[in-house]
């Protein structure tokens, strides 16, 4: 027993011998990849194409293959590696600026990442690719047919695909375009231009490679229609005539009649400036032409048949400034809206003035107005003493909000007996308690707009936002029609007064809340006569009113941005 467990014993002292003499693994070297690229930058040419850089990686390790990646780019795109070589696509640079680049990075397990920069570099300019067209404008006939314009492709890049399409898909009336590159032609079918106006069409030619398409345009003349006068048609000028609305008040206008002597030609009526005429290069056929398409917008709700004429009829307008001449034309047009080329011209006339009883005087007094949303004010118009001609001080607008009445401004119109109501920035100075800061705020009562879009409009001092309209002891009121920068046209619906910050122009506090405020249209009624005895009495200075805003609206005076004050309003 004691023998067997020495030789034991002595077996494994052998083991751990051997074991001693054994000499440490050495570790494997680390992976280096090493690449065909000098100083950190590789040029590929300006024409692009397939791309390949050789690389090798020394020390490899099994089963691991070497990644490329590229910064974001839209030029050197589908990197990768196929064991001897980095592959990748460069497109083509077509332009004549400075050379673009990218970063790329080519990564391999246990191996230090090599950064190199891609360079793109110009191509001079006989080397582009460049395409024309010839010629730029094609003139087609008022019948349309078919037509076909040339193209010259040079330096052609393989793979770039040419295309051609229309400028404007609304254009409608060239149809069928295609490109043959067999003779290098672009063709294409137009249709008949039944209108006497003609027109065009701008078709641009795309080659894939290159950033801007080649353009070339189609200009169709119109339809030949030989205008004459048709001595059937007498057409006059029957001065003003008031005419009862539904709602019982009455509006003036000016009457053209079109007496219908013989035949069913029917025929439609419109005005025109004597000046503007005589600028008109395609005279009576340029006249006729835009009258069509201003009708053609009520014609397609309505239909040409209801608005046409074949009989003797008067013709409602205005009313007209009496301060300007004008035409009264008769023009024929069939029930499809096309001209027939008749037409009958009055004599060159100026239309009556508006004759208005009383003038100015009418609008003093005390008046009761009542807006379409059933919200009513008392209103007391008096002579401004600033502008006692012509300027009113109306009180009553948004009442309760102040200590004081606060007067807003009017103007009479002498020409048309209007009482505009006018735009103001600086009525009175006023206080406000700020909601969100508590902080009372120094400001400038104003007197803004709102429009039938929802917004709220700064205006310019004068500018008119809306109209009464005189009829008897009452009188009509409507907002004006404006056009902003975009040519968006919005009407005046309400007037509210607003607290402008003095030292920031750009916000405004709102002191009532815009659904509690008066609406246009409206009624005004005269609840009594106002002689000169009472006009100075507001004869006051306004910027002395004690203007501080009640408690009781202060906690609504959130600061809110304004709109745009650049527009323009659309002549009456």
């Amino acid at each position: 027993m004691r023998k067997s467990m020495f030789y034991s014993m002595l077996g494994m002292a052998a083991l751990f011998l051997v074991n001693g003499c054994q000499k440490p693994a050495e570790e494997a070297p680390d992976p280096v990849i090493n690449l065909e690229v000098t100083e950190g930058r590789y040029e590929v040419p300006a024409a692009g194409g397939e791309v390949k850089i050789a690389y090798s990686v020394e020390n490899p390790v099994e089963g691991v293959s070497l990644k490329v990646s590229a910064a974001p780019n839209d030029w050197a795109t589908g990197f990768k590696a196929d064991g001897t070589n980095i592959v990748f696509n460069v497109a083509p640079k077509l332009d004549l600026d400075a050379e673009r680049t990218v970063d790329v990075t080519a990564s391999y397990t246990g191996a230090k990442d090599v950064t190199f920069t891609l360079v793109q570099v110009p191509d001079d300019a006989s080397k582009r690719p460049s395409l024309k067209v010839d010629p730029s404008t094609y003139e087609a006939s008022a019948e349309g047919g078919p037509g076909s314009v040339k193209y010259t492709l040079t330096n052609p890049v393989e793979d770039a695909e040419l295309s051609v399409a229309l400028a404007d898909a609304e254009d409608s009336w060239v149809s069928n375009l295609a490109i043959n590159e067999t003779d290098g032609t672009v063709t294409f079918d137009v249709a008949e231009n039944e209108a006497i106006r003609e027109r065009s069409a701008v078709v641009n030619i795309t080659y894939s490679v290159l950033s801007n398409p080649v353009s070339f345009t189609i200009v169709q003349s119109g339809k030949e229609i030989e205008s004459q006068v048709n001595p059937n048609w007498t057409v006059k000028y029957s001065g003003k005539q008031e005419l009862e609305l539904v709602d019982g008040s009455t509006v003036t206008y000016d009457v053209v009649t079109v007496t219908v002597s013989a035949g069913t030609d029917t025929y439609l009526t419109g005005l025109c400036a004597v000046s503007d005429f005589d600028k008109l290069e395609g005279g009576i056929d340029e006249y006729i032409e835009s009258m069509i398409d201003m009708y053609s917008e009520e014609a397609a709700t309505s239909g040409w048949d209801k608005m046409l004429s074949s009989e003797t009829g008067d013709s409602y307008f205005g009313p007209l400034s009496a301060s300007v001449q004008y035409y009264a034309i008769a023009f024929g047009v069939d029930n499809t809206g096309k001209s027939t080329g008749l037409y009958a011209v009055s004599e060159a006339f100026t239309p009556d003035a508006i004759q208005i009883e009383g003038g100015y005087e009418n609008w003093l007094g005390d008046w009761k107005y009542t807006g379409q949303n059933g919200i009513s004010y008392t209103l007391t118009v008096e002579q401004n003493p600033a502008d006692p001609t012509k300027g009113y001080l109306i009180t009553g607008w948004q009442p309760g909000l102040f200590q004081q009445p606060v007067p807003i401004r009017g103007e009479y119109d002498s020409e048309y007996g209007y009482l505009n109501f006018i735009a103001d920035n600086a009525i009175a100075d006023c206080t406000v308690t700020d909601a969100a800061t508590k902080e009372e705020v120094d400001c400038s009562l104003a007197l803004f707009g709102i429009g039938d879009d929802g917004k709220v409009y700064s205006m310019n001092d004068g500018d008119e936002i809306a109209a009464a309209l005189l009829n008897g002891s009452t009188a009509s009121v409507a907002g004006y029609t404006y056009t902003d920068m975009q040519q968006n046209e919005f009407t005046m619906v309400k007037m509210m007064l607003v607290a402008v910050p003095k030292n920031d122009p750009t916000v405004y506090y709102p002191l009532e809340d815009d659904a509690d405020i008066a609406n246009f249209p409206g009624t005004m009624t005269k609840i009594q006569s106002s002689g000169s005895a009472t006009a100075m009495s507001v004869a006051r200075d306004i910027k002395a009113l004690d203007s501080k805003i009640k408690a009781s609206v202060s906690g609504t005076t959130t600061a809110m941005r304004m709109n745009s004050a650049n527009m323009a309003r659309i002549a009456r």
